[in-house]
């Protein structure tokens, strides 16, 4: 058997908790957590012998977990946030759409009156 193979008996995986691997599968591949992953994996500096050396302190799955329901959360709640805003927005600019509209037919027919008027006082 070659250096890098191993046998079907063999999991690389074994010891590792399936909802810690469950996790960081879903912290890589969301978007919205990418940032905070990616700068708790660039703290990390890999020696020659393969072990890997973390200039911050060690930071449990239990740790990361949490930290990226916290992440998860504000970013829930930011989203609640910008939707109800973009509804008040949208609101906002069609009643002054419409207060725009009314305004200018009640400036029109306010011109028509006072056009009718010089011409009722111009005929005296």
């Amino acid at each position: 058997m070659a250096v890098n193979e191993t046998s079907p008996e063999e999991d690389l995986y074994d010891d590792l908790d399936g909802t810690t691997l469950r996790l960081n599968k879903k912290l890589k591949n969301d978007n919205r957590l990418q940032e905070s992953f990616s700068s708790l994996s660039s703290n990390a500096q890999i020696k020659p012998n393969g072990q890997s050396k973390t200039t911050t302190p060690f930071l449990s799955p239990e740790m990361i977990r949490s930290k990226a329901e916290q992440e998860l959360e504000k970013t829930t709640k930011l989203e609640k946030q910008v939707e109800k805003l973009t509804k008040e927005n949208e609101t906002i600019r069609r009643n002054i759409s419409i207060l725009y509209r009314t305004a200018k037919t009640e400036l029109a027919r306010k011109d028509r009156e006072i056009e009718a008027l010089r011409d009722k006082c111009g005929g005296l």
